[in-house]
């Protein structure tokens, strides 16, 4: 009966807490609202809204904020529309898919989307497609040019000036090993290649054909006419109309006073303070970014995310009652084989406990995807570069390098594996016989976790297995992938599946693995993560064995 006690108390508490806010709210109430909001896209597309830090200002806009803004001016009849202004966007496909997702949402509430764009490349042009109107600048040009994947070949560089790589693969399409092996692509790695630049030109070419109401004909033609300057881009239908950025608020029949910046428009709302009388239970988000380490990561030289930091993450949010589901975030071409395993072994504990739902951000292959095997569900984007379920292993010997420069090597070794991972000698016959095996163990444990995890049958992930990278779309059909979505989808079905109620709400909470130091680590951390950071590239180059993607297409 404690409650009936606390109960007045708390009311009276947040009755006293909106009469603080009462001058703050009608002085945002009466306030001219805008008729148009502005968002600035240059830089990185991030997920989640940037933490704040010290002295330090978050970069970015984020598709959070981006959510936040649908909710507002879905309520807000007074805002006829969203401007975005496009420089050049920091962000892969699959992120934005998801920024298209938003002004999709944006349109379907009723307001109006018009982009400006400022030199933009095929990326710039796939978002504003999405949008009801394109303006563009007069100067610069419109680098409409189609997609593509370049990738080089340091085999025969290498051998010329004495350095041979030594390198053993398990699965075909595990083609990292050949940027230091062949000087061209191999059949299998151009085979699984062009399939993604296939799917994700696919999805390119419907984006300007739905935006640009042309046929699939004229989308082809019109990406073989490109780069344009931007008057025969407006003659060709692939921008509306040339204009510079002040000018821009005519166009739009407003004044420029009634353009508001995104962060002005969202900090500007009317917000009351309402707790709820129940505490709302919490759906954990868990946002592991980066190569896959041992230890505690790092975000200096190379952005890593460290097992131990991960793993006791996860086992706080498998001990806290108050978590009710999980959804893990992963944006990783993977790393090492033993630090991917560790955050496995945590993720399957958790799902033993409670639900967790996997997003696949721009990519998770490798050891990103061993880690959301054990999932209870698994949401991608159509573009997403993921699986990549295989392992590779090996060395850059230097022996004849050495040579050539007149420097001698002794070695000393107490037992036959010894100098076995030594960059100064090849593999003996017995050596590559042990690497091969490992790799061999590794890559068995490896599917056998998918198939698990995924319930899959020998045979469909043998086909969906041995190395090979998918989009999203195609890792749906082979069972990689549950759903195409966002991470909005996620969060979802993270709620979906841990809700006890009819209409239970809950609160999302972002966590990321937090490396050891003090509350000062921020300001006086440096020489700590420089040693992290050099740290982390070493535990990766000098393992044998690899579950690593790190090579991964790259399409511009």
């Amino acid at each position: 009966m404690v409650w009936i006690v606390l109960l007045p108390l708390r009311l009276l508490g947040v009755a006293l807490v909106n009469l603080l806010l009462l001058p703050r709210n009608l002085l945002r109430a009466l306030r001219r609202r805008p008729a148009w909001v502005a968002v600035k896209l240059a830089g990185p597309l991030l997920e989640r809204r940037p933490r704040r830090k010290l002295l330090r200002r978050p970069k970015g806009v984020s598709l959070e904020a981006l959510a936040d803004l649908g909710e507002e001016v879905r309520r807000d009849p007074r805002v006829r529309g969203v401007l975005l202004l496009i420089d050049a966007i920091d962000a892969g496909w699959a992120r934005l898919e998801s920024l298209r997702a938003q002004i999709a949402a944006w349109r379907a509430a009723g307001k109006r989307v018009v982009a400006h764009l400022s030199s933009p490349g095929n990326r710039e042009l796939f978002v504003a497609a999405a949008c009801d109107e394109i303006l563009c600048d007069e100067s610069g040009s419109v680098g409409l040019t189609g997609l593509a994947i370049e990738a080089g070949f340091y085999g025969e560089a290498l051998r010329r000036l004495g350095v041979d790589a030594e390198v053993e693969a398990q699965g075909e399409y595990k083609s990292f090993g050949e940027t230091f092996t062949r000087s061209d692509m191999s059949s299998a790695n151009r085979e699984a290649t062009a399939a993604i630049l296939d799917g994700v030109d696919r999805g390119f070419r419907d984006a300007l054909a739905a935006g640009r109401s042309v046929d699939a004909t004229r989308v082809q033609a019109l990406i073989d006419g490109g780069p344009y300057l931007p008057e025969a881009a407006r003659e060709a239908g692939l921008v509306d109309a040339i204009l510079y950025r002040d000018e821009v608020p005519k166009r739009l029949e407003t004044g420029e006073s009634r353009i508001v910046k995104l962060g002005a428009y969202l900090g500007g709302r009317v917000r009351w303070f309402w707790p709820g009388l129940r505490r709302r239970r919490e759906v954990a988000l868990l946002s592991l970014d980066g190569i896959i380490a041992p230890g505690r990561g790092s975000n200096l030289l190379v952005s890593a995310v460290g097992a131990d930091a991960a793993c006791r993450t996860l086992t706080a949010l498998r001990k806290d009652d108050g978590v009710a589901a999980v959804v893990l975030r992963v944006d990783s071409r993977g790393g090492s084989a033993a630090a991917s395993d560790r955050i496995w072994r945590e993720v399957q504990r958790l799902a033993e406990k409670k639900p967790v739902v996997a997003h696949l951000g721009d990519v998770a292959a490798s050891g990103g995807y061993y880690v959301v095997a054990p999932c209870h569900w698994i949401v991608a984007q159509p573009s997403t570069l993921t699986g990549s379920i295989g392992v590779i292993g090996g060395k850059l010997v230097v022996e004849r390098l050495l040579e050539r420069l007149g420097i001698g090597t002794e070695l000393l070794a107490r037992g036959q594996a010894a100098a076995m991972a030594s960059a100064r000698r090849r593999y003996d016959e017995a050596g590559r016989e042990k690497l091969r095996a490992e790799i061999v163990g590794m890559y068995a444990q490896f599917v056998a976790k998918v198939m698990a995890g995924r319930h899959l049958d020998e045979a469909r992930t043998d086909a969906a297995a041995r190395g090979r990278v998918w989009t999203g779309a195609d890792a749906r059909e082979r069972g990689l992938v549950d759903q195409l979505g966002g991470l909005a989808d996620a969060i979802a079905e993270a709620e979906r599946r841990a809700r006890r109620r009819p209409g239970e709400e809950f609160r999302v909470v972002d966590h990321a693995p937090k490396r050891e130091g003090g509350p000062l680590a921020g300001l006086f951390g440096d020489a700590r993560a420089l040693h992290d950071a050099l740290a982390t590239l070493d535990s990766l180059t000098s393992e044998r064995v690899l579950a690593v993607a790190l090579r991964l297409p790259t399409i511009r």
